[in-house]
């Protein structure tokens, strides 16, 4: 965080401290160094008081890099969004939101939102607390858009829509970690964009008798296109969904050339090289 952006804050009352004000007005005051004493990336000290956490940790990314030090609860609604290349190390950390209903006008409200950056998200847990009414359409815990470029290692990610990517020219490369759906779709593809799996593991509940745990928005099979140009599965363990066998229509694997889907316990399948 630089010393604007800092200063950003404190005079918008956000962070406040006592005598805070006085010393931004001593030229010989060293704010990187305070910044330093109170841990202010992240953060929460007793003597140090932040109103919106969400907002902290926007002007953070903003600068392009985060390593968090807290667990983050953010209001309902709120996103976090990555306006430029950003790296958000969460350190073991959490952020915990609740996503807001969208419609055909309006997709704000995810957890996390990138668009059009090259970013990448490690080492914690993204949470989102949002309980399905049956009918409405949630947001997103992480939504992807705009050709963004996104990596994704370990990570935790739970909600009901854990990872939905929209739009064209986007990639999603998930490393490792663990992604939950609490509804039906753990990762979903709408638009001509792309998941890559090299690892993690995967789970969600059956919907309507199927599961679709990896899913591609309906009818958006182009000529001479399959389920693994949306969604390419090269590693990674997927609990009660064989990604060689998906729900869609067409039926077709999601697992990339040279892999295979082995069901190693009833009902639980891991994505390996083939060995010839």
């Amino acid at each position: 965080m630089t010393q604007k952006q800092f200063e950003e804050l404190v005079r918008k009352g956000i962070i406040t401290h006592t005598g805070l004000t006085e010393k931004l007005s001593d030229p010989e005051f060293d704010i990187d160094k305070y910044i330093t004493q109170i841990g202010i990336l992240g953060s929460i000290k007793e003597d140090l008081k932040i109103d919106t956490p969400a907002e902290v940790l926007d002007v953070i990314l903003a600068g392009g890099n985060a390593k968090i030090d807290a667990d983050i609860t953010i209001a309902e609604g709120t996103s976090l969004k990555f306006s430029t290349d950003t790296q958000l190390d969460l350190n073991g950390k959490s952020i915990t939101g609740t996503v807001a209903n969208i419609d055909k006008t309006n997709h704000d409200g995810d957890i996390v939102r990138i668009s059009g950056t090259k970013s990448s998200i490690k080492n914690g847990s993204l949470i989102d607390n949002h309980v399905w009414d049956g009918k409405s359409t949630p947001a997103a815990v992480i939504f992807v858009e705009n050709g963004a470029e996104v990596e994704l290692d370990n990570v935790q990610v739970s909600g009901v829509y854990p990872l939905w990517v929209k739009g064209d020219g986007s990639t999603v490369t998930i490393k490792s970690g663990e992604f939950k759906s609490t509804v039906s779709q753990t990762l979903y593809v709408q638009g001509q964009s792309k998941i890559i799996i090299e690892g993690g593991t995967f789970e969600a509940p059956d919907y309507n008798g199927k599961n679709y745990c990896l899913n591609v928005k309906d009818g958006q099979f182009l000529k001479g296109k399959n389920a693994v140009d949306y969604i390419e599965v090269r590693g990674g363990t997927f609990k009660g969904f064989n990604p060689a066998v998906n729900a869609e229509n067409p039926v077709s694997s999601f697992v990339a050339e040279g892999y295979e889907s082995v069901e190693v316990t009833p009902g639980v399948f891991v994505v390996q090289a083939i060995i010839k």
